[in-house]
């Protein structure tokens, strides 16, 4: 590996391959690796790519950061964080906040496809007709659920590098930055 943390071999007109060591050995000891394939018309914009895939496997996501849903990360945010961190009852909520209000509306949708009138949707759908029989939820859990959002997002802003969640109107959404 390279001083930079990575290996880049272009691979074809538009295609180049990155390789990220991963910090420790295979069982038959050679050295662990991540390897990917992507496509950037110069070398400039392929080292770029290149970087946001390495600090993306440092912090410990090897999936695609633009593949993962609103609902992967508060899973990884309730099993892995909130569970050590608040009391449990707590948990119970902010899980059953998650299962009932967040999920359903907006648990598929791709971190990378979230922006601020997505949330602000939500936030209303959750004011005038959020649970089951179709009547508004209390401020109370509406601001429940922004909680769980802003620490889930928070952490993954904590761990991505390159990626930053911004804060636009007290609201989190994924930004790019170069």
């Amino acid at each position: 590996m390279s001083a930079r943390g990575y290996s880049l071999e272009k691979r074809g007109k538009n295609t180049w391959r990155v390789t990220v060591g991963l910090g420790y050995r295979n069982p038959d000891g050679t050295p662990a690796r991540h390897r990917e394939t992507f496509s950037a018309s110069t070398k400039t914009e392929a080292h770029r790519k290149a970087e946001m895939i390495r600090d993306r496997i440092k912090a410990g996501y090897l999936a695609d950061i633009t593949k993962v849903t609103v609902s992967e990360v508060l899973e990884d945010y309730l099993g892995n964080v909130a569970k050590v961190v608040v009391r449990h009852s707590t948990h119970r909520g902010y899980e059953g906040v998650v299962k009932n209000y967040v999920n359903p509306r907006i648990g598929n949708v791709k971190l990378a496809d979230v922006r601020v009138a997505t949330i602000e949707k939500l936030y209303r759908e959750l004011s005038e007709s959020g649970n089951a029989q179709g009547e508004p939820l209390s401020a109370k859990t509406v601001r429940q659920v922004h909680a769980v959002l802003r620490k889930a997002f928070a952490r993954l802003q904590r761990l991505l590098g390159r990626f930053m969640l911004c804060l636009e109107r007290h609201l989190l959404v994924l930004c790019h930055t170069d």
